[in-house]
């Protein structure tokens, strides 16, 4: 697997979970949202170069990776960890 792909899959797998948690918190599927990523040495390339794409498949504002993510959900992404959270605009 090259890193293009690995970077790809990891960015993938983020949409996953991001789509999982606009469910669980009841968002309409028009609902506008802001997302924040935990920063991690493993996902940062990825989500910095997928951020555009990622932001397009949940329908966020933006995607902003930071050193401490409020709130957010913990997701394990085989052996990443991760902290997202999600608000509405």
């Amino acid at each position: 697997v090259t890193e293009e792909l690995r970077r790809e899959g990891i960015a993938r797998e983020i949409i996953k979970r991001i789509q999982g948690m606009r469910k669980d918190c009841g968002l309409d599927i028009t609902d506008r949202i802001v997302v924040t990523v935990s920063s991690n040495e493993a996902s940062d390339a990825a989500v910095n170069q997928f951020a555009e794409y990622i932001g397009n498949q949940v329908l966020a504002e933006s995607v902003t990776v930071c050193e401490t993510v409020d709130n957010g959900q913990e997701i394990d992404l085989d052996g990443v960890v991760l902290n997202i959270a999600i608000s509405k605009v």
